[in-house]
Order: C-alpha cells, then sequence, then structure tokens
C-alpha cells in the first residue's frame, strides 16, 4: 500500500511574541560567547531596526547550532500571511489563554502589531516535500520577517537552500551536533504554544537519545489523536459492521486472538487493552506504516501512553503519562526524559496484516476491537486514509533513505539474532511486501541461522525459525511441507510437525512497515528483494 499521510489535526497556535516567552525573566547571558536564547524570539519582532540589532548580537558569536532555531521559527511562521490566532480569538484571548503556563506578567510591553503569528497549519508548511514556495505581499509582515530571518541564516551558514525546508533539515543534521545550550528550552517553549503541556518534555537536563532538532511538532497537541483505554470488544458474530476484505491486524496471546481493525486503529494509534491476560499497547503509526503490539509492563510497571504530537524522523512519539518520558513508535524506545538511558524496552508480540474473513476463518473464536469508541469519527474502511492520505511522498524528512525501494513499499520487518550474538545485538532485515506476495513461501539464511515465511493468500506474513528443515512447498493453506514429505501445521506460535515427534519451529517477531520509515530508523537493515538480496 502506497500512501504518505498528511496531517491529522491542525492546530493553531498561539502569539510566540505576546510577551509570553521574552518577558519570562530578565535576559541573563549564559557565558560571554552564549547568546541568551531571548534573542532567538526577539529576532520575530516585524521593527526591522530591533530586529537587526538583535540579529547582530546573534552574529557576535555564531555557531552552525543556532541555525536549527531560526530555521524553526522561519517555518512554523504563517506562509500565507495574516495572523493565525484561537478559533475565534483575538489578540487578548489568546495571550490570556498562554498565561495557563508561562509568567507574562510584562507581555504589555509588546503591542499587538509588534507580534508575528505563526502557522498553525502544518499542511500549509508542508505544501510539498521542498517546502513551500510563498507569495509573499511587500505589506505582509510575517513575510518581510521571514525574508530577513532566511537572509541572516543563509549569510552566517553560507547555504541557500531558499524555502526548502527538507535541504535545509538534511544540511543541519549532516553538521556535526552543536546546539545552544538551551534548546531544549527553546524548543519546549516553542511546541508549548501548541499545547503548553508539551513544554514538560524539554526540561532542563532532561536524558536524550536522539538529536532535539529531529523532533518536530505535527499534530496539534497531547493526544489530539486520543489513544483508546479498555475499550469495547465485539465477538465475531457482533461485529457486523466490518466487511470480509476489511484489513485488520491480528494478535493470539496465550491462545486468546484479538483482531484490530485498521479502520479504526487508523484513528487511535494506541489502544491500551488486555489480551490473554497480558496488559498490551497495541500501536499503529500511520506515517511508517507499522502495526505492533507491545507489552505495557516495562521496569516492573503497567505504563500507559499517549500521543504526543510529535514526530522523530517521521516516526511518532508517544510517551508514558508516569515519566513524561518520549518512546518511538517502531521499536518501543525511550528516547527523550526520565527513562532514555534507562536501557528499557518494551516487549513486542507477534503481528499479522490480514482480512477479516481470513482472520476469522483461522480463529472463529477471535474477538475484535468495537466501532464504538466514544468518540466521533468517520470509521468506515478507508475513509481515514481518503481524507489524511498525500501521495507516495513521506510526509517529513529524513536522515537516511534508501533507492532499493519506493520510500512507501510496504516491508515485513524484523529483529533477527544471529547465531553468536554480542551481547543483545539484533540484526534488523526487511524484506519486499511485493518480493513475499510472489514467494509465498521464501526460506533465507541470516548469519548461520535458517528463517521461513510463509504468506497466506491474503498477504498475511509469518516468520518462523526453520532450523535444519528445508521446506518445499504450502498446502491447503495451514500446512507446509519439507523436504521429506513431513507436514508441519502453521500456527501464531510456531510450526508444529504432524508426525509422532510434534517438533515445533518457534514464530519471530515481525511486522509490516513503510521502507522509509524502517531504514530511517535502522539503517543498517539488510534487505531481502530478489536482485538486491544481500549475502549474509
Amino acid at each position: 500500500m502506497k500512501r504518505t499521510i498528511v496531517t491529522i489535526m491542525l492546530f493553531t497556535f498561539g502569539s510566540l511574541l505576546q510577551g509570553s516567552i521574552l518577558s519570562q525573566e530578565t535576559p541573563q547571558e549564559i557565558s560571554d560567547e552564549t547568546p541568551d536564547i531571548s534573542l532567538f524570539f526577539q529576532v520575530m519582532l516585524a521593527n526591522p531596526e530591533e530586529a537587526e540589532v538583535t540579529l547582530e548580537k546573534i552574529s557576535k558569536n555564531w555557531k552552525n547550532g543556532y541555525a536549527s532555531m531560526l530555521i524553526e521559527l522561519i517555518f512554523q511562521m504563517n506562509p500565507a500571511g495574516g495572523r493565525m490566532l484561537t478559533p475565534g480569538g483575538n489578540v487578548a484571548s489568546t495571550r490570556k489563554a498562554s498565561k495557563t503556563w508561562i509568567d507574562s506578567a510584562a507581555s504589555a510591553e509588546l503591542g499587538a502589531n509588534d507580534l508575528v503569528f505563526p502557522n498553525s497549519a502544518l499542511s500549509q508548511r508542508r505544501v510539498n516535500s521542498r517546502g513551500f514556495s510563498p507569495q509573499d505581499s511587500l505589506f505582509d509582515e510575517n513575510a518581510m520577517v521571514r525574508r530577513r530571518l532566511l537572509s541572516f541564516v543563509e549569510e552566517q551558514t553560507g547555504q541557500n537552500f531558499s524555502y526548502d525546508l527538507e535541504r535545509w533539515q538534511q544540511w543541519l543534521w549532516n553538521t556535526p551536533y552543536d546546539p545552544h545550550p538551551d534548546y531544549h528550552t527553546f524548543k519546549g517553549r516553542v511546541f508549548g504554544l501548541t499545547d503548553s503541556r508539551l513544554d514538560a518534555f524539554f526540561l532542563d537536563d532532561v536524558p536524550s537519545q536522539v538529536r532535539l532538532d529531529k523532533i518536530e511538532w505535527a499534530f496539534g497537541g497531547i493526544n489530539s489523536i486520543p489513544p483508546l483505554d479498555k475499550p469495547t470488544i465485539l465477538n465475531a458474530k457482533e461485529a457486523k459492521y466490518l466487511k470480509n476484505d476489511n484489513k485488520v491486524f491480528g494478535i493470539v496471546i496465550n491462545n486468546e486472538a484479538r483482531a484490530y481493525p485498521q479502520r479504526v486503529l487508523a484513528w487511535h494509534e494506541i489502544v491500551h487493552d488486555k489480551v490473554g491476560g497480558v496488559d498490551i499497547t497495541m500501536t499503529y503509526c500511520t506515517l511508517t506504516g507499522a502495526p505492533i503490539p507491545y507489552g505495557s509492563e516495562v521496569g516492573g510497571k503497567i505504563r500507559k501512553f499517549g500521543s504526543s504530537g510529535l514526530v522523530y524522523q517521521s516516526n511518532k512519539l508517544m510517551f508514558d503519562l508516569e515519566s513524561l518520558t518520549l518512546w518511538t513508535t517502531i521499536d518501543g524506545k525511550p528516547v527523550l526524559g526520565e527513562l532514555a538511558k534507562s536501557g528499557m524496552e518494551l516487549k513486542a508480540y507477534p503481528v499479522v496484516t490480514t482480512t477479516w474473513k481470513e482472520w476469522r476463518e483461522l480463529h472463529p473464536n477471535t474477538t475484535v476491537l468495537s466501532q464504538q469508541t466514544g468518540h466521533r469519527r468517520d470509521y468506515s474502511e478507508g475513509a481515514f486514509y481518503r481524507q489524511w492520505a498525500s501521495d507516495d511522498r513521506q510526509l517529513f524528512a529524513v536522515t537516511s533513505s534508501d533507492d532499493r525501494l519506493q520510500p512507501t513499499d510496504e516491508i515485513l520487518a524484523m529483529h533477527l539474532t544471529p547465531e553468536e550474538p554480542t551481547n543483545t545485538d539484533r540484526l534488523p532485515v526487511a524484506i519486499s511486501e511485493e518480493f513475499l506476495t510472489e514467494h509465498r513461501l521464501h526460506q533465507f539464511e541470516v548469519s548461520g541461522r535458517s528463517f521461513v515465511v510463509v504468506t497466506s493468500r491474503k498477504g498475511a506474513h509469518r516468520v518462523y525459525e526453520a532450523g535444519a528443515t528445508q521446506f518445499t512447498r504450502e498446502r491447503r493453506g495451514e500446512i507446509l511441507e519439507d523436504s521429506d514429505k513431513n507436514r508441519w501445521r502453521i500456527t501464531e506460535d510456531a510450526l508444529v510437525s504432524t508426525g509422532a515427534s510434534k517438533i515445533t519451529l518457534p514464530r519471530v517477531l515481525s511486522h509490516r512497515a513503510f521502507w522509509f520509515g524502517w531504514y530511517t530508523r535502522f539503517p543498517n537493515t539488510l534487505l531481502l528483494h530478489g536482485a538486491y538480496q544481500q549475502p549474509y
């Protein structure tokens, strides 16, 4: 499935400069060589004389690490011109709303005419993958500020990418990471204008496993995409809203089968559930196309997660409500916050992407997520994608890319442990979904270990350890045959020999994803794809 998800929520920022940031405290120089963070907000003043004085202060001890702050401000501003306020609001009401999270007693020092408002609609600033081509009016104060800042950044860096956000990001990410000492504070305050709670992710001295300039705002505020907590579950006969060909994500834990329809999960992306007596967090990142069920227990605690509205390298970041740590959804690891360097990792469970009919036939006792969620959404098949899908380009820029597949080509992704692992080293492996559709029984070796992928007629992929067994063909959909004519039954947990020995070959964790989303997170991925199959 080739599709890129555009912004799900359009969310309007409050006034960036309404004094809420500039007047929070009296500026204090961090050092003689480091410009105070307030200067990076003052440059957005519409008054050119004051802005130029501020830019001169920043230029005296310029570092390219400062460029990310100015580039973010440029592209947060409304490219269409005019003032962007909260719905039905005005400067005064927007200013009042912002005071809930920051002391802005001196905000009156700046008049309404001095303010430049940021862009609230990501779809506007992401007109295409090359940024926007603004039709700037000479009388558009926003446009004048943008041009002023852009000229300054180009002069300081020696780069000339105009309004091409992606090229600026690629250049920044390929430079040594040397941010302003208070970059986290800057980041938190900018994001905090979307939702004041976002500021809490960027507190002083918060551990981080990633570059902060690779974290982007994308989806409104906290839980703008609302998770489902203990949702209504139906048995198969009750799920009359589902059609046979509807896509579902199926899991089995401790012999209990559960299906999560894509048409429902796409609107929520996180479901807190219990399957087979295990508390799980079912995730689905619509940007990377990855459905992954995780065990909710980590670090000896059952954790609940929310949607942060932030992305890292096009991968949505969720957060746990207790520690406010940001976690990547594609590998279940904490990347920013209290737990970022804890070594914790969410335990993943196997999942298949298939049709409702196929899953129901294999698991007649399955239960399934209800569309009665308590939220008003169009849960009809494909509605989410009809409303929010773009073209075949990913929405956000990424550090690493690979042109052996198209960015949004689907792959089967897995981490495989080599025969002699070093510590806990796992090898990221990807197999083209198109390739597996053409080769429904595919056996391969990675670092001395043999694996077999079995693909159903409806495209459900399951990976198993093969050991010394050489499989030759599939029989009747649920049975495999090996080179010695022995038959094996396909289950969600293992391949089970039908002979007297009852040998089992365990299932291997795998899930679907878009190629770009997986590769940018794991650029050392081994790709199996016809002529591109790599030697191991």
